[in-house]
């Protein structure tokens, strides 16, 4: 086994739990009548899995519920952004 690959840095780690932690930060603020520092979070999510076969619909359950509209479809889409990027690290 190789130490070096458990030691040397990750790419993309450190923004992947940052766009983790700030949606976590939206979920304990409330999504019902979100406030634009939840907005931002939900962003975050969103431009993390840019570039992903989530991106799509994950672009606009960020905007749907920055809006407060969100709904099951929304918020199961925001979920599986979370999880591919914690999957992915």
């Amino acid at each position: 086994m190789r130490a070096d690959l458990l030691t040397d840095a990750v790419d993309g780690l450190d923004e992947a739990l940052a766009a983790v932690d700030a949606f976590d930060r939206a979920l304990r603020g409330g999504l019902l009548r979100p406030q634009p520092a939840q907005a931002e979070g939900l962003a975050a999510l969103a431009g993390a899995v840019a570039g992903t076969p989530l991106a799509e619909r994950v672009a606009e359950a960020a905007a749907k519920a920055g809006a407060g509209a969100a709904g099951e479809d929304h918020l199961t889409a925001l979920a599986a952004a979370r999880t591919a990027l914690l999957g992915a690290v």
